[in-house]
């Protein structure tokens, strides 16, 4: 391999960072790339390696060899669960990345989009721009532009800052992407009306939950949320427990009504890794949840409650990010910038190289009012789907369960003595508010799930507190990530239905990757579903 280490050396000195796709990818070669970068004065200052593998585990030996150099992907575990799918991994305090599609390699090597500036096959190392898109063309691979968009270090805004960007919106989609950015040195400047750290934003929004979907053919909705999920793992190492609390979920059988499934059965069809999911009876799932339930169902770990007020106040908490108390009214492209203007008056607030629409059902007017929404876009069908939560004391649910309990809604585990139940949908919601219906189909629900059928009793739902508020829907329920109309530097991120969590932690790492350049962690025929073109 010396030959192969020369010309690596001879291409990637003193580059601010090189990605290299191996097509052939195994535990010695990985150990052989990671040391010749190591060893290499003048290596990139960031190595990318894009491989296509059968499992995750035929690397662990190379990944774990140097444990200090280990950049754990999630808070459980140093490395991520052996699924299908994309998975990133870093290593030397993120200066190495690993994106590693796990699969069948002939129908996986087909899911790469992004920047690559050499190819390892099983036998040579291909260098050439022009034998490296033949080759990648007859492995079925394309370098694809529409999520490349490598952001050339000389381009700088009017006051001489690189790589600038605006985000509309400072929900947890917008803070999310901005935290993302931020960290990788995008000077951020969010805009919402609202504020962003203020009490009010998700005031009476007592709790949150992210958990896995998963279907018995692991269809793309299952897996966009597996993405999701594997996301926030990641970029939520360092979030308090106080914040995000890991505590694992439930999905209860369906005993009755149109979507009873053999969820034993499908776990054993699926056959992912137990540490992912398993399917537990009644008495495991009882002994788990800290409570009696009167059905088994699957047990998923790595399912996390989550406080979105304090979670939103800890990702707007980082260097890089200006928070303006603004609504915009309109933007325009001025040059090679993105201009902001405020809805009152039509005075400029802030103008960057990229702009990204993270401000939910509002994203779709502004663009209208912007003359940006094109006739045919998917955020044409953008609208608000209403719904509500209710709180129950925890005396009333026995102390309730120490994790998320599933199946028709949800109940979190107990918060400052209040149960989440959840969650209620209303089309063309009129106003926001709770309703004297909602409270008790949140009621109910909690007595189904936690099988507790004197609950409505013993408890008056009209008494119960709650919040209100509006989800921004698609048809088809997929998000919308990713560049809009081919307009130069203007990117939307909204859609995220009852999803919220997972689609922001899987937007804030596409769009980072496409702004920096690195390949994009997420297969391709996903990619096409959640493009809002």
């Amino acid at each position: 391999m010396t030959n192969e280490f020369q010309r690596l050396k001879w291409i990637w000195a003193g580059l601010p960072s090189f990605t290299l796709a191996d097509l052939a990818i195994d535990a010695e070669r990985l150990s052989q790339i990671l040391s010749w970068w190591r060893s290499d004065p003048a290596k990139p200052a960031r190595l990318h390696i894009v491989g296509w593998v059968d499992r995750i585990s035929v690397l662990s030996e190379a990944i774990t060899a140097d444990p200090s150099s280990l950049s754990l992907s999630s808070p459980l575990q140093a490395l991520p669960p052996d699924l299908p799918g994309v998975h990133r991994i870093s290593l030397d305090e993120a200066c190495v990345t690993l994106t590693l599609f796990v699969g069948e390699r002939i129908a996986a090597v087909t899911q790469l989009r992004g920047h690559v500036d050499a190819v390892w096959t099983e036998k040579r190392l291909v260098c050439d721009a022009g034998a490296i898109q033949s080759l990648l063309k007859r492995n079925r691979l394309e370098r694809d532009p529409w999520l490349a968009e490598r952001h050339p270090p000389a381009v700088k805004s009017a006051k001489g800052q690189e790589k600038t960007v605006i985000i509309v919106g400072g929900g947890l989609a917008g803070m999310t992407i901005a935290r993302a950015l931020a960290s990788s040195g995008w000077q951020v400047t969010v805009l919402d009306g609202d504020g962003v750290t203020e009490p009010s934003l998700h005031s009476g929004h007592h709790s949150a939950a992210i958990t896995p979907q998963i279907s018995t053919d692991d269809d793309h909705r299952a897996r966009l949320s597996r993405a999701g999920l594997l996301s926030a793992l990641s970029q939520w190492r360092d979030v308090p427990a106080s914040i995000a609390n890991w505590c694992g979920s439930i999905q209860l059988e369906r005993l009755e009504g149109g979507r009873v499934v053999d969820l034993q059965d499908q776990a054993k069809t699926l056959g992912f890794d137990l540490g992912w999911v398993r399917y537990v009876d009644r008495d495991e799932a009882s002994v788990l949840a800290g409570s009696p339930v009167n059905r088994g169902g699957l047990y998923f770990s790595m399912s996390c409650q989550v406080q979105p007020n304090q979670l939103v106040a800890w990702l707007a908490d980082i260097d890089g990010i200006a928070i303006v108390k603004k609504q915009v009214g309109r933007i325009a492209r001025a040059g090679d910038v993105w201009q902001t203007y405020e809805q009152s008056c039509d005075r400029l607030l802030a103008s960057a190289t990229k702009i990204i629409l993270a401000n939910s059902t509002q994203s779709k007017g502004l663009l209208a009012q912007s003359n940006l929404l094109a006739e045919r876009a998917r955020l044409q069908g953008l609208h608000a789907l209403g719904g509500e939560i209710s709180l129950i004391p925890l005396s009333a649910v026995d102390g309730g369960p120490s994790m998320i309990i599933g199946g028709d809604g949800y109940v979190l585990p107990a918060k400052d003595g209040l149960c989440v139940s959840g969650a209620t949908y209303i089309h063309a919601p009129q106003r926001v508010e709770t309703t004297h219906a909602g409270r008790h189909r949140n009621l109910d629900r909690a007595a189904d799930l936690l099988g507790l059928p004197l609950l409505g009793q013993s408890l008056a739902a009209d008494e119960l507190a709650g919040w209100a508020g509006l989800r921004a829907v698609l048809p088809g329920r997929f998000p919308a990530i990713g560049p809009l109309n081919e307009v130069p530097g203007l990117w939307v991120a909204t859609g995220f239905a009852s999803r919220g969590l997972t689609w922001s932690s899987l937007a804030a790492d596409l769009i980072l990757a496409a702004f920096e350049g690195q390949p994009i962690p997420l297969e391709n025929d996903l990619l096409k579903e959640v493009n809002p073109n």
